[in-house]
């Protein structure tokens, strides 16, 4: 894989890669472990992988430069404000660095939306959806779709095909 800075040798010819501006549509997202919930109290972990309008991997040299992005979590039911505590930005993994990862706190149980903007655009596939459940989660994975039952034995399931969540 190709990285900024990198120089290629073609035909004694030497090309250098540089990418562009951080476009938000292209900037990807996914769950700390490709898990769709959170137990109320703890910390869920959400990875965006920064990206230019060509798709390129936009790298940050230093954590002062990383993009600047917001979030905030919403009430599926009806897309109100849910309050979260430590939400924060930090860089994924070592810098220079493509990725930076969301951490927060929530306490609210329920289905909720977790919107991610740069620039004021939502990045790609945000709003994401997940469910926080008071207690342990079992998971079970079957295809396409996960489904967990927490300490309450309430079952849940999700299929990402059809981004909807059911109790």
């Amino acid at each position: 894989m190709l990285h900024p800075y990198d120089n290629i040798e073609l035909c004694y010819q030497i090309l250098e890669i540089f990418t562009g501006a951080v476009s938000a549509v292209n900037c990807t997202g996914m769950w700390e472990n490709k898990i769709v919930n959170v137990e109320a109290g703890q910390f869920a972990k959400f990875i965006i992988s920064q990206r230019d309008m060509y798709g390129n991997a936009v790298f940050s040299k230093n954590s002062s430069d990383l993009v600047s992005f917001t979030a905030q979590v919403l009430k599926a039911s009806d897309r109100q404000p849910v309050y979260t505590s430590v939400m924060s930005f930090q860089p994924w993994g070592d810098i220079p660095t493509e990725s930076q990862v969301l951490t927060f706190q929530i306490w609210e149980e329920g289905s909720h939306f977790l919107q991610i903007k740069c620039g004021g655009e939502n990045i790609y596939g945000s709003p994401f959806v997940f469910t926080c459940t008071h207690g342990k989660i079992n998971l079970f994975f079957y295809e396409d779709s996960i489904s967990f039952i927490n300490q309450n034995n309430i079952s849940y399931f999700f299929n990402e095909n059809i981004m909807d969540l059911s109790v």
